[in-house]
């Protein structure tokens, strides 16, 4: 807004000063009549009182035009401490105006960096998913044929990365997307099962499911999506020739590995956004998403999900549900 702008849009918001000081002089105008007092008085006061009368019209506009452009000045620099107003009022406004502020730019840099984290997951899921089209690039220039358990296997390293970028992405909105009904967990499990079985292959690990009849109130959706991330990890940490056990016990749905295990230091951490630990560096598949992923899932479904481990003996993924959600079918 331009100077002259400003000074005419002060100037007339001033116009209930003018308005009750005219009113005010009419109405001794009125009394004098009345009481038939000299004419010259009435005069005489109004030529007297004119002149502190502008001088308050012209304070109160300087003081807001300074209040208005250190207003301006604060939200061009983005710096709410440099707001200073006049007046009771003005102390106010600018004390309201500067919480709003430091609240937007907390808000701000917490969308920067979110979309920093977003620009550096996006940067290691496409290296990640780079991995496997190179080794089938590498495998095609060298051999005239390439294997199709090879293909099948980075194919389906490329659909778990893709499927779990798409996750994070509906992460944020999908209290929207949920549907709870009571669905067969040993049906959900051997579906996530049979759709890693290249997987399971190609690490040349087997499961071992052992589950009752039990019913569960949750989304079928998510629930399986959430046990595709444990039952992955497990199968990515295995040894060789070992066994995966899927085991449900007192409410309480047990994934159990075989393999490297979880270092004790690293265990506080595993449900951190981006952590891989001490195994995912020695891992080319690790995004440290996820346990992450798991986390968020289990604290919308009413699931509890704690983890033990023991270096070089394996890992013990321990799924709770709420008992009030679970049936039990009897044979």
């Amino acid at each position: 807004m331009s100077t002259v702008k400003l000074y005419a849009k002060i100037s007339i918001s001033e116009w209930p000063i003018i308005l009750a000081y005219s009113l005010l002089m009419l109405l001794l105008s009125f009394l004098g009549y009345l009481y038939k007092i000299d004419l010259v008085i009435i005069i005489d006061l109004i030529r007297y009182s004119i002149i502190p009368l502008l001088i308050i019209v012209s304070t109160r506009i300087y003081q807001k035009i300074i209040d208005t452009k250190q207003v301006q000045k604060a939200i061009i620099e983005q710096k709410a401490t440099n707001i200073k107003m006049h007046g009771f009022y003005g102390h106010l406004c600018a004390k309201t105006l500067t919480t709003f502020m430091n609240k937007a730019q907390a808000d701000n840099r917490q969308l920067i960096e979110a979309f920093k984290e977003r620009q550096d997951y996006l940067t290691l899921w496409s290296h990640e998913m780079k991995t496997p089209l190179t080794t089938l690039t590498l495998a095609a220039e060298n051999n005239t044929v390439v294997p199709s358990d090879l293909v099948s296997e980075k194919a389906d390293l490329l659909t778990y990365h893709i499927e779990q970028l798409l996750t994070i992405d509906r992460l944020a909105d999908f209290n929207k997307d949920l549907y709870f009904e009571y669905i067969s967990l040993s049906t959900c499990v051997t579906d996530v099962v049979k759709q890693n079985t290249s997987y399971f292959l190609s690490h040349k690990v087997v499961p071992i499911i052992t589950l009752p009849e039990v019913m569960v109130l949750s989304d079928q959706k998510w629930l399986c999506v959430m046990l595709t991330q444990l039952i992955s990890n497990a199968i990515k940490y295995s040894s060789q020739n070992s066994r995966i056990a899927l085991t449900f016990d007192d409410h309480t749905l047990w994934i159990k590995d075989f393999g490297v295990g979880i270092s004790q230091s690293d265990l506080p951490r595993i449900f951190d956004q981006g952590f891989t630990g001490k195994n995912g560096r020695l891992n080319s598949e690790a995004t440290g998403m996820g346990l992450y992923i798991v986390q968020q899932i289990a604290a919308i479904l009413d699931i509890q999900v704690t983890i033990q481990s023991h270096q070089q003996k394996g890992t013990s993924v321990a799924v709770q549900f709420n008992p009030k959600k679970l049936k039990y079918n009897k044979l």
